[in-house]
């Protein structure tokens, strides 16, 4: 009796431990931002900007990542443009994955996205592209579905934005910037950061929206370039890259961003 006593016990601390360690692992997953707290942070400190231009992130709206489901949650949200990943299979069919050793049979092939996007005519198409083993074939699929003019590649790095070149793609370009907010982002610094993405002639930058300041954003609208802000998802980081004048947030909370304009024009009795 004992024993079995003694197992029982050992067995709820197990459980017990399970239960705690996933807990945490759900309070790590990517928290959604609060539209009267976004609101809130901008009423009576920012101009009023009637912000339409963000994008709804892969796994947006608590969607699963590199999902059809997902994809469609973001066409059907309040956002002008969704980004999905994209990988390619070994036969070259463009999927959703984050990798080309997560691309598989069970990936969702990008051509079922672009199908479902015929419904949705306004909607543009931001592809981060993975990997590039079949970047002709993903150019062909985009033009065979009439949207060259409706969609970009994002979160390009200096080898892939080289590789695009060199297959002469026809899309355009938005590059990752790898750069720290912080004391020591002076104006010198950031120009020469950027001079180093210029001579790839980009559209504009992507950059977590924590990386981002006042003196970044202005710097590189002298240079030109639009400012993405990727990883926005927070209530302050929303609000923040409002209020910094970037080109495109790219949240997965895009209905909390236009719910919380909505709430800021009423504050002020705006009219649509």
């Amino acid at each position: 009796m004992q024993i079995s006593q003694n197992i029982i016990k050992i067995a709820t601390c197990v459980l017990t431990i399970c239960a705690v360690l996933f807990c945490s692992s759900c309070n790590s997953k990517t928290q959604l931002a609060d539209a009267q707290e976004v609101a809130n942070r901008l009423i009576g400190q920012v101009e009023f900007k009637d912000f339409q231009f963000h994008t709804a992130q892969n796994g947006c709206n608590s969607s699963e990542e590199n999902s059809f489901l997902g994809a469609k949650t973001g066409l059907k949200s309040s956002a002008y443009a969704i980004q999905v990943d994209v990988s390619f299979l070994t036969d070259g069919t463009p999927v959703l994955a984050n990798s080309f050793h997560q691309a598989d049979e069970t990936s969702v092939p990008l051509e079922k996205i672009l199908e479902e996007m015929q419904k949705y005519s306004e909607k543009k198409l931001y592809i981060h592209l993975r990997e590039v083993s079949n970047i002709t074939g993903l150019e062909k699929l985009i033009k065979d579905f009439n949207l060259t003019n409706s969609s970009a590649y994002i979160c390009v790095d200096e080898n892939i934005v080289k590789y695009l070149y060199n297959e002469c793609c026809v899309l355009p370009v938005y590059m990752s910037l790898d750069i720290n907010a912080g004391p020591k982002q002076d104006e010198s610094a950031i120009i020469s950061e950027l001079e180093k993405i210029s001579v790839y002639s980009p559209n504009g930058i992507v950059i977590p929206a924590k990386n981002i300041t006042k003196l970044l954003v202005s710097t590189a609208h002298d240079m030109g370039l639009e400012v993405f802000s990727i990883d926005t998802n927070s209530s302050q980081e929303i609000a923040d890259m409002i209020s910094l004048g970037v080109d495109n947030i790219i949240t997965k909370s895009p209905d909390v961003l236009t719910e919380a304009i909505n709430i800021w024009a009423e504050a002020l009795h705006i009219e649509d």
